[in-house]
C-alpha cells in the first residue's frame, strides 16, 4: 500500500492570527488527488492511520468513549 502523509494541527488563535503546529500525520493509500474521494462514502472500506506525536498521546485518554472525532488537516504533502 502506498502511503500519503497528511499533517494535523494544534491551533493557537489570537485577535489577528491563527497559528497551526503539526501534532501528527494521517496515513492513507492516496499519494495524489487522482481518484481520491472527496466524501467519506467514496472510501467506504478504505483504512487510514493517525500517527500522533508522542507528547500529545495523553490528551487522547478515554477517546473511545466518543462516537466521532474532528480532524483539521492540510493536504500539503500530496504531491500536487
Amino acid at each position: 500500500m502506498k502511503i500519503c502523509k497528511l499533517a494535523f494541527y494544534h491551533i493557537v488563535m489570537s485577535k489577528d492570527t491563527i497559528n497551526l503546529a503539526i501534532i501528527g500525520i494521517i496515513k492513507t493509500p492516496w499519494l495524489t488527488p487522482n481518484n481520491m474521494p472527496i466524501q467519506p462514502a467514496g472510501a467506504k472500506n478504505v483504512k487510514g492511520t493517525i500517527v500522533l506525536n508522542e507528547s500529545y498521546v495523553k490528551g487522547l485518554k478515554n477517546l473511545e468513549e466518543f462516537s466521532h472525532i474532528i480532524l483539521i488537516y492540510q493536504l500539503h504533502l500530496m504531491g500536487w
